[in-house]
This record gives structure tokens, C-alpha cells and sequence, in this order.
């Protein structure tokens, strides 16, 4: 299977690019990030790293035209805050 991983060079993004290349996926990484959290991955021959923007809509089409599944991994940052709610069943 081909594999898009947007935000791919972040901490989740870099397991789940672990997981799917284990599996023997071919992976591709869009991500304008620093690639720190995949530099072991590299030279990996089933990579495909872009660096580049999400917004950047002639190269996620491009992408998204090669792939199977597109997955996201959000980047989060120290400033940023995420709440959880929780209900009652």
C-alpha cells in the first residue's frame, strides 16, 4: 500500500511511518518541519519525504493522486492547548 503522511516528521507521525514501513507500506511524508524525529528513516528505499506545506495544493494533489491513504499526524507545539470533554453513557 501507498502512504501519505501529512506532518509525517513529528513524534506521531514518525511512529506511524515506522509501523506502515515495518509492514512493508511505501510512505510518503509531507511536512515543512525539521526532520530530527525521521532522520533514521532517510535512506530508508520505501520513503518519500517532501518538504513542504500542506497548503501547497499542486503538491498534495500530486501526492494524494500517487496514494492509497492519506493520513494526518497534528503537530503540536508547547503554546498550543488541546481539551478533552468527557460524557456520561
Amino acid at each position: 500500500m501507498k502512504v501519505l503522511i501529512t506532518g509525517g516528521a513529528g513524534f506521531l507521525g514518525s511512529h506511524l511511518a515506522d509501523a506502515f514501513l515495518e509492514r512493508g507500506d511505501e510512505v510518503f511524508i509531507l511536512d515543512r518541519g525539521p526532520t530530527l524525529k525521521i532522520r533514521h528513516l532517510l535512506g530508508h528505499h520505501a520513503l518519500h519525504f517532501v518538504h513542504d506545506s500542506l497548503f501547497n495544493e499542486t503538491i498534495l494533489d500530486g501526492l494524494i493522486a500517487r496514494v492509497d491513504l492519506v493520513t494526518t499526524s497534528p503537530r503540536s507545539s508547547a503554546s498550543s492547548t488541546t481539551s478533552a470533554t468527557r460524557t456520561k453513557c
